[in-house]
């Protein structure tokens, strides 16, 4: 004898449901959920594989069930990923906020190093300034007039 199989049902009745239309000696897997709901409404149009025995609404059910609770872990378990990766963005926000005298004294470093060569360069741009000036006026001389 013949083991049923499982994860299918065998269409006895033709039928359309949104959009797609089965006719009779289509097989249909159980893992669609709107397979098992129209098996549930409509047992008429479904036979158990093989042994084309009557749809057996106990067992259906409890596939249902099945099915329903490892829909619900799977939801659960990836509402707790979710949950897990918020808190570890607001963990490493918390840290970046978080004062950091190290960093900040070399910040502070950089800046006073940055500031003293901004004013080594206007000093030298101001002394290369001057130079040309008395190049192109010759030796300073003191005095008005003095030739």
């Amino acid at each position: 004898m013949p083991q049923r199989i499982e994860d299918t049902l065998l269409v006895v009745a033709a039928f359309k449901d949104r959009g797609t239309e089965y006719l009779p000696g289509d097989r249909v897997p159980l893992r669609h959920r709107r397979i098992r709901q129209l098996a549930a409404e409509r047992p008429e149009w479904f036979r158990m594989e093989y042994g084309t025995e009557e749809l057996d609404l106990e067992w259906l059910a409890g596939l249902e069930a099945d099915f329903e609770q490892n829909y619900e872990a799977a939801n659960r378990a990836r509402e707790a990923e979710k949950a897990r990766q918020e808190r570890a963005v607001r963990d490493e926000l918390k840290a970046q906020d978080a004062p950091q005298p190290e960093l900040e004294r070399r910040f502070k470093r950089q800046e006073q190093e940055d500031a003293e060569r901004k004013r080594k360069a206007r000093e030298e741009r101001e002394r290369d300034l001057l130079e040309k000036q008395v190049a192109l006026t010759g030796h300073l001389r003191d005095g008005f007039h003095n030739f």
